[in-house]
């Protein structure tokens, strides 16, 4: 059976960036609001980066243009305004894709933003950036009925047509960003040469971050260490899972933060583990484990993501142990395998393999020990795993930002979780992260 070997000395320091760097990235976590004589994040270099990004990665996949149609899309390539109702996971209902969306030319450096009804208006107003007119909504989702969707065809097909010409790539690829036979047989019957190859760009696009998505995501953190802050306080006899949803998300809003609403994980006592990866109305017993992850809370719509483990009141051996097994877990394939240069495999061989959690295969615990992307969602490159890292790795590249998590329960019916956000550097990393991992955190009741 593969295990660490707990007393060998792995590093832990000289591979980490310390706070402030000499690379030219903005190591200090600024406030979140304006001021005159400090440079914080620049809301203008951060729309106009992500845009020529996007462009460059069109005339990199041979693309005149993109259609975007997905909210985080829209927020990428247009910085346009989120509507919580028209997304596809906060929605009331199945998203009438086409609603909204946008039209990015190689061509032009103001994105055509479609806007249902009069929204139109605000968005126009707010975002100068913007060309905004009015949607022609296809309802790739038939929510209006079939003979409703096929009547509005015709008006969207004109619409997409008439500004591919206008941007002069009507005979070019045009890339979108969704998988939709019914959208691509539209464009095929209107010879419209669409490809899906689009979200490929688009994860092109977003790998590395600029610096003052960094910075936003340094933010994002700070605003969830004050929430682990608060819960920390709070766990006690009585208190439910529920309760501290409601102290985090006071805590985001408070700071200048937004969340999901119930994008947060608080598993306590048998909820730990397995983890229960959501939260319920349980109420925290004395000598339960209560593990929180605050990922859904943002900061200008990145997003977050942040395991930590707590103890209502005191910690026992086994628990003890399983902490310090994980804490390893976090810190040694970062200090031995991360760097620009090095690849996902560099990272991936450093986790525990299946047989630590008595497991068939990989696939069976993919989740225990995982790396993700972070940005504008929870999963952007890189996505590592042993399960496919290890025969199928990715160059690590400076300043992508991923998330590093692991588990293991106790033995004894609970379980440990932590999680950390990373910058990939020229040396090594970036821990945008901090709330300490030494030992397990007790709460006194």
């Amino acid at each position: 059976m593969w295990r660490f070997d707990m007393e060998e000395s792995y590093v832990p320091e000289t591979k980490r960036e310390k706070v402030y760097s000499k690379e030219g990235i903005l190591h200090e976590t600024f406030g979140t609001g304006q001021c005159w004589w400090q440079e914080r994040i620049n809301m203008d270099r951060l729309r106009k980066e992500r845009r020529e990004k996007t462009r460059e990665q069109l005339i990199k996949h041979n693309l005149g243009a993109i259609l975007c149609f997905r909210d985080v899309n829209l927020i990428y390539v247009g910085s346009t305004l989120r509507l919580s109702y028209l997304t596809e996971a906060e929605s009331f209902g199945p998203v009438p894709i086409g609603m909204r969306y946008l039209l990015y030319s190689v061509n032009s450096d103001k994105p055509i933003h479609h806007e249902h009804g009069a929204i139109a208006e605000q968005q126009a107003f707010h975002a100068p950036w913007l060309e905004v007119r009015h949607a022609q909504a296809p309802l790739l989702e038939h929510v209006a009925g079939l003979e409703a969707a096929d009547s509005i065809v015709p008006k969207f097909v004109e619409q997409i047509k008439s500004e591919l010409k206008e941007f002069g790539v009507l005979k070019d690829r045009v890339g979108i960003d969704i998988y939709s036979p019914r959208l691509m047989q539209i464009f095929k019957d209107a010879g419209i040469n669409a490809t899906y190859e689009g979200i490929d760009a688009l994860n092109d696009a977003k790998e590395v971050k600029t610096r003052d998505e960094i910075e936003c995501m340094r933010i994002g953190n700070a605003i969830d260490e004050a929430a682990l802050h608060a819960v920390h306080k709070a766990i006690a006899p009585g208190v439910r899972e529920s309760d501290l949803v409601g102290i985090m998300n006071s805590v985001a809003y408070k700071l200048g933060g937004t969340t999901s609403g119930d994008g947060f994980v608080v598993a306590s006592g048998p909820n730990s583990w397995p983890n229960i990866r959501c939260f319920t109305d349980r109420m925290i017993r004395p000598g339960d484990v209560v593990f929180v992850d605050a990922y859904g809370i943002r900061y200008q719509h990145y997003h977050t993501c942040y395991y930590r483990t707590f103890v209502c009141g005191k910690a026992w051996p086994e628990i003890k142990e399983a902490f310090k097994k994980v804490a390893r877990w976090q810190r040694e394939p970062l200090d031995k395998g991360c760097k620009a240069g090095n690849t996902t495999a560099d990272i991936a061989k450093w986790f525990p393999a299946a047989e630590e959690w008595a497991a068939k295969d990989e696939a069976a615990i993919s989740g225990n020990a995982i790396c993700h992307g972070m940005g504008l969602t929870h999963f952007e490159r890189p996505l590592i795993s042993r399960e496919w890292s290890l025969e199928h790795p990715i160059p690590l590249k400076e300043n992508m930002v991923f998330l590093i998590e692991t588990q293991v329960g106790d033995g004894l019916g609970q379980g440990v979780r932590l999680e950390d956000m990373v910058r990939v550097t020229k040396t090594g990393y970036e821990l945008l992260s901090r709330w300490p991992i030494d030992e397990i955190i007790e709460c006194p009741y």
